[in-house]
């Protein structure tokens, strides 16, 4: 096995703990899932600042590799609060060969939480001039209830080089019509960008 397809298996691990007390187990098992890729402890630029009830743990916490469960507030999740998300990522340098971004979104409608209506990501060698990288749109119905994580990926055609990748996600603003809460300003929860 070589390693490049070993790096495949382990891109996603999960590390589990569980608490004892006197030799017996003690409390539930707790898992954290955990991702590798390229943009791990990188800097992000906030544009839009995030919720201070939802940090993920600070301005690191969109890429600490660490990924939010279903449970929405396990402190893996980010929020932001009846707005679009926009930060910007810094690599230091120019780099080659990244192929895509992605990141997972989090629905609970429940709690005005909701995945959101596009993903755009920018690219640029010097911060100032900007080229677009990619977008996509949700296709997720808005009316399902219940909890549930879903992943939007932008993925060009051919890979790129840069330092700079703008990420840019679009707010459902308020809280669809149908919804008994219809008007109240709506969440976006994301865990982790995940660039390759």
């Amino acid at each position: 096995m070589t390693i490049k397809k070993l790096s495949e298996y382990l891109e996603t691990s999960i590390l589990k703990v569980q608490p004892y007390k006197n030799k017996k187990k003690y409390g539930k098992l707790i898992e954290i899932p955990f991702h590798n890729h390229l943009a791990i402890d990188r800097d992000v630029n906030y544009i839009t600042e995030y919720s201070e009830w939802y940090t993920a743990g600070g301005k690191e916490g969109l890429v600490d590799s660490k990924l939010g469960t279903l449970d929405f507030r396990d402190g893996s999740w980010q929020g932001f609060w009846g707005k679009n998300l926009e930060c910007i990522l810094d690599f230091e340098e120019i780099t080659s060969n990244f192929s895509s971004v992605s990141a997972n979104f989090y629905q609970y409608s429940n709690s005005w939480i909701f995945i959101p209506e596009e993903m755009t990501a920018e690219i640029s060698n010097d911060g100032k001039v900007w080229t677009n990288w990619g977008s996509v749109k949700s296709n997720v119905n808005l009316e399902q209830r219940g909890k549930f994580i879903h992943t939007l990926t932008i993925k060009p055609e051919k890979k790129e080089s840069f330092r700079f990748l703008k990420l840019k996600v679009k707010n459902v603003g308020k809280v669809p019509h149908w919804h008994e809460a219809a008007g109240s300003d709506a969440w976006i929860f994301i865990d982790e960008i995940i660039v390759k």
